[in-house]
């Protein structure tokens, strides 16, 4: 005899092909179908709120006067609500984010009554292998996903233990049927309140063969039937066929209504439960979607770029330098993050949505880059006008600030507005650092003279000027004063080129006929030949799966002939630009069997630079997109022969094979596709070869004679949402809808780097080069002087060599620093607590303290432990209590 737990839900988008507004009207008329059901009928025990609590926020902003039913619901555990604020794509968001969107979701729930301690995770495609570790950290003991497994269901079966690999462990419950599950002869019409009597014989038919189904993979006595669809609202029927089904196959089940939390609690009272370690991507139940890694490739370069600015340069220097003069100002970073969320929903980031749903998500990401901007702006004001820099030379200040841990060097860019009778004089930029010494600065660009508000009427110019700046102490800044001479006074640094090369301390890069060019590593002794080969395959797949055409053909740049030119020659930065005209078909053909006979032409700009003293090769694509039907993608062969590719994942490092697994029998088959979140390297016993990216989540390695290639997907035109004619995939996913906007026409940048290391280089080094790439310095300039912080100084002093800093924002507690690491050993952060702070506190990932203090030693540093792979939350306390 088996329990049969029937969990009644429903899987809302909040937006897909209607936009969020037209969703948001049925939403609403679904809440107060859902709010009057459960009051009248105490039979129709609990409703699963699909995982998300924006269904709540989002009805109840036009809705208030509905809080209290929603919370005498959910105390009384009517209501399952939470943990995730949005349901996310993991693949194509980050740690921090997925934290985040944990945090703001449980934290939304608890107003409401206990959230839901599930990661429920239906339609996400696929899991990736450290989000254990993320999900204990904020409380939750399991998840339940539909999407994502493969072979390994013969053995693991429906439930079991996923343990990541600092030994955090959940309970995972995979739906054979996926989140659709078992339908019980109840129809019903997406957005509208069911209507239709129930078809009881449908019911039982349909009960038999969930039986049959789910004990095939069952690994307990507990079944769950899912009992919902995509914005179906609940069938005030479903008590009765549960009654009914209780009567009629008592004899096989015995049926009852539920939650996931009744289902889950019965399931761990199992043993001999199998242990599993590792990611879900496969598709041998159901499609994975896997081409919502590259659809609509301007959402995923924004969502990186906004992730940099909340992550990594606005909240560290929020928390540490403050502006008090906005009164609640982390609660307009709030603001922000809730529109990244919004986006970051999995249909939305995933791009599977309708042109009108796309244009809307880029206008919400617009207004958290202004919300973040302006608010950074202000910060880096404050900061540099607390900077003493009445102690630096010249005529006015550049203050530059590195976010990061540890020192950085790098170049960094700013704009001066310059009187114009004082550039007659003196015409030439130079910069000083707090000892008067002369650094590199060239000048980039110099607009037309524009009139400005200054206190006494006169012309400016602005000047745009690169200054290269070393050992920027991190969290911290350095100062640097700008003067002006009337004779040039370069500074020498080890840059060099011409229309064929360019050249630094450490690296020559050498351009070929074709475009293509050699890296030469003057450290190593070692050459990588035919970098930066474009290539252009037909795209006759969807918005959710790439696919070839029956007739394929792929072309590449490696027969035309470039036209180069240096750009910029130094001191601070070489940059050669390489211009090709890629012939390709303009669309793939009527017939669909391959690609149509009218060409045209792709303009492809290719920007090599160098940075003076630097190791890595900075590259910028440019294009502009008018061809359909295609992907674009950029090659780099790294000469090294290996059986797995290093890619970044949500806490490290991990190892992919090569050659993918075997897709016999798989419902979609992505081939070597897979996803990557900003680092993907090669490497044998002697050397590697990095890929750095921005945004640019799609990879695939593959494997030849020479060595294994890295090829990222720079851009995948099509222009329909779902169809059903895939070779890669058995059936369609969603209906025929047009999307001309996915053939992504127009203009697009692409950025991307190349770092090439030894042997002993290990995961925190790499990781560190990819957040120095991704991060940068920022650079303000200010006016000459007095303030209370000294030239040059620190922040916040951290000593953390082996580990990755995740996040550092304030809470109403306090300084929030979370810290994860990427290697296989034990490894400590050592941290100077700010003044007025008294003690660190470890935290779950809500922040919230959950064991003994760590008190200062006498220099004012705590030691902060973080286990092999682990992934470390601390509260740095005020003396007194309280934060922002």
């Amino acid at each position: 005899m088996v329990n049969v737990f029937v969990v009644p839900y429903t899987h809302w988008d909040r937006e897909w092909l209607g936009t969020f507004q037209e969703y948001r009207v049925a939403l609403v008329r679904f809440w107060y179908t859902l709010l009057g059901l459960l009051e009248q009928d105490p039979g129709f025990k609990t409703f699963l709120l699909d995982g998300q609590t924006v269904l709540i926020s989002d009805f109840l902003e036009v809705a208030p006067e509905a809080a209290d039913r929603i919370r005498r619901l959910a105390e009384a555990g009517r209501l399952e609500i939470g943990p995730w604020f949005t349901q996310p794509d993991p693949f194509l968001s980050e740690a921090e984010a997925l934290m985040r969107n944990l945090r703001l979701g449980i934290l939304q729930a608890e107003a409401f009554g206990r959230p839901l301690e599930v990661a429920y995770l239906p339609d996400s495609p696929g899991l990736p292998a450290e989000l254990p570790t993320l999900l204990a950290a904020c409380g939750l003991g399991a998840v339940v996903f539909g999407r994502g497994m493969g072979a390994e269901a013969e053995t693991l079966g429906s439930e079991f233990w996923w343990e990541a690999r600092d030994g955090s462990q959940v309970l995972a419950v995979w739906l054979p049927w996926g989140h659709r599950g078992v339908g019980l002869g109840l129809k019903g019409e997406p957005f509208r309140p069911a209507e239709e009597p129930a078809d009881h014989a449908r019911a039982e038919q349909n009960a038999r063969a969930g039986l049959d189904l789910l004990k095939q993979y069952a690994r307990t006595a507990n079944l769950l039937f899912m009992h919902g669809a995509e914005h179906l609202f609940p069938h005030p029927e479903l008590p009765r066929v549960v009654g009914r089904l209780k009567e009629a196959l008592g004899e096989l089940a015995e049926f009852k209504m539920g939650g996931l939390a009744d289902f889950l609690q019965a399931v761990r009272q199992a043993e001999g439960l199998t242990t599993y370690r590792g990611e879900f991507r496969a598709a041998r139940f159901g499609p994975l979607k896997s081409g919502t890694l590259s659809a609509r490739m301007p959402l995923k370069q924004r969502n990186g770029q906004l992730l940099t600015l909340y992550v990594r340069h606005l909240e560290p220097l929020l928390a540490l330098v403050g502006l008090p003069e906005i009164p609640g100002v982390w609660r307009l970073v709030e603001y922000g993050w809730r529109q990244i969320l919004f986006n970051q929903a999995h249909d939305s980031i995933g791009g599977a949505v309708s042109d009108p749903v796309y244009l809307e998500m880029l206008g919400r990401f617009d207004v958290a880059e202004q919300v973040g901007r302006s608010i950074l702006e202000g910060v880096l004001g404050r900061l540099a006008g607390q900077v003493d820099t009445a102690r630096v030379p010249g005529v006015a200040a550049v203050v530059v600030v590195n976010p990061l841990p540890g020192p950085l060097s790098g170049a960094v860019a700013v704009e001066a507005d310059i009187p114009v009778e004082l550039l007659k004089e003196r015409p030439f930029p130079v910069v000083y650092d707090a000892e008067g010494r002369p650094v590199p600065v060239q000048e980039l660009k110099v607009e037309a003279p524009e009139p400005v508000r200054v206190p006494s009427p006169t012309t400016h110019q602005r000047v745009r000027l690169l200054i290269k700046a070393d050992g920027v102490p991190g969290p911290g800044y350095r100062a640097f004063g700008l003067d002006l001479t009337p004779s040039p006074r370069p500074v020498a640094t080890g840059i060099k080129g011409s229309k064929a090369f360019v050249e630094n301390e450490h690296y020559r890069i050498e351009v070929g006929r074709n475009g293509t060019f050699t890296l030469v590593d003057k450290d190593l002794g070692r050459s990588w030949p035919g970098l930066g080969l474009f290539e252009d395959t037909e795209d006759a797949g969807d918005l959710y799966s790439w696919s070839p055409a029956p007739n394929s053909r792929t072309l590449t740049t490696g027969d035309l002939i470039a036209e180069t030119a240096l750009l910029e020659s130094g001191p601070v930065r070489a940059t050669l630009e390489v211009r090709l005209r890629f012939p390709v078909p303009a669309a793939i053909a009527d017939h669909r069997l391959g690609r149509g006979y009218l060409k045209t032409e792709l303009p492809l700009s290719l920007r090599i630079s160098l940075i003076a003293g630097l190791r890595r090769v900075e590259l910028a694509v440019e294009t502009e997109n008018v061809a359909r039907d295609h992907r674009l993608r950029v090659l780099f062969p790294t000469g090294i022969p290996a059986g797995e590719v290093l890619v970044r994942d949500l806490l490290g490092l991990v190892g992919r094979p090569v050659e993918p697994p075997s897709q016999a029998g798989w419902v979609e088959r992505p081939g070597g596709l897979g996803p990557q979140r900003g680092l993907l390297a090669v490497a044998d016993d002697r050397v590697g070869l990095a890929v750095l990216t921005e945004g640019l989540p799609e990879y695939e390695a593959i494997p030849g004679p020479q060595g294994v290639t890295l090829a990222v997907t720079l851009l995948r035109a099509v222009g329909w949402l779902a169809r059903a004619d895939l070779l890669t995939r058995e059936d369609t996913v969603g209906p025929p809808v047009k999307t001309p906007e996915a053939q992504c026409p127009g203009r697009h940048r692409f950025r991307l780097g190349l770092l090439t290391y030894g042997a002993g280089v290990g995961p925190a080094e790499l990781l560190r080069e990819a957040e120095a790439f991704r991060t940068g310095l920022l650079g303000v300039v200010a006016g000459r002087r007095a303030g209370e912080r000294p030239p040059t100084g620190t922040l916040l002093d951290i000593e953390a060599p082996g580990l990755v800093l995740s996040a550092l924002f304030a809470t109403p507690e306090g300084l929030l620093v979370r810290f994860y690491n990427p290697g296989p050993g034990e490894e400590t952060a050592r941290l100077r607590l700010p003044a007025g702070y008294g003690r660190a506190l470890p935290a779950d990932g809500l922040g919230r303290p959950t064991g003994p203090e760590f008190r200062p030693d006498a220099d004012g540093f705590v030691v902060l432990p973080v286990g092999p792979f682990g992934l470390r939350t601390f509260l740095l306390a005020p003396e007194g209590g309280g934060g922002i």
